[in-house]
């Protein structure tokens, strides 16, 4: 998931102050069987030993999409077709080496895949695919699955977790499809919106729970006018039939009509 900046052999590294810098990057939640979260163990960077999602550092002329398909390939083994956007996480802390500071952009994956069996990651000494519920992450990924919605890690173990290890983390949410939650507001205040209907949610159950929980959390932090504590929110699971959908939101608008 993380960048390894010191590569080189020593005799051609150069002074840490020199190329301290901020590095930017990208990396995908990757479903598997069974609700299950692919996770890889990475050898190199800051949060080395822990589990981590997979991703890693842009190179010059990709994409951030590109990126995170390329790192769940090499590190997972993981074909990732279709994906939208969770958001912008800003990490900064201190490690052996000296400070570090990333920019990761984090996609989600519309369609589970499968780690290859005896499949040996680039840099990584293990590759699971485990529930949520059976993994302690690194904080910064706890963080990460519970905005995507597939977690529900508790906030203050995070936020414990996190300033234990000295790491800044500021996230920049969007609802899934690159859209704050701040104009979804604005658009529900102008046409005088009760409900609103969020469409191919991942998963089932408490996953889309969680997911659901995440959309009003941010968009009460973004809300000055309390607007999303009034709305009501309904997750529509993906995979879906086009009449199931069509019958879940005429029940939406059964609530509020």
């Amino acid at each position: 998931m993380w960048p390894d900046l010191w590569q080189d052999p020593p005799e051609k590294r150069l002074p840490l102050n020199s190329i301290a810098k901020v590095t930017t990057g990208a990396l995908v939640v990757v479903p598997g069987p069974e609700q299950t979260i692919t996770f890889v163990r990475q050898e190199r960077g800051p949060y080395a030993g822990a589990w981590l999602l997979p991703g890693g550092k842009v190179e010059f002329g990709e994409s951030l999409a590109d990126t995170a398909r390329r790192e769940a390939l090499e590190e997972a083994g993981c074909v990732v077709g279709s994906m939208s956007g969770i958001g912008l996480y800003e990490m900064r802390g201190q490690w052996a080496h000296g400070p570090y500071h990333f920019i990761m952009y984090v996609f989600l994956a519309q369609e589970p895949a499968r780690v290859p069996d005896g499949f040996a990651g680039h840099h990584v000494s293990a590759v699971a695919q485990m529930r949520p519920s059976q993994v302690r992450p690194h904080p910064t990924d706890m963080q990460i699955l519970n905005d995507a919605g597939v977690a529900d890690y508790p906030q203050a173990d995070i936020d414990a977790e996190l300033a234990r290890d000295g790491i800044i983390m500021t996230s920049y949410l969007t609802t899934g499809v690159g859209m704050t939650a701040e104009p979804v507001l604005h658009a529900a205040q102008q046409i005088g919106a009760q409900i609103v209907v969020c469409q191919d949610v991942l998963f089932d159950g408490p996953a889309t729970l969680a997911a659901t929980r995440r959309f009003l959390d941010v968009a009460k932090r973004q809300d000055c006018t309390g607007l999303a504590a009034r709305l009501q929110f309904m997750g529509v699971p993906q995979g879906r039939t086009r009449a199931a959908r069509r019958r879940l939101i005429r029940h939406a608008y059964s609530m509020v009509n």
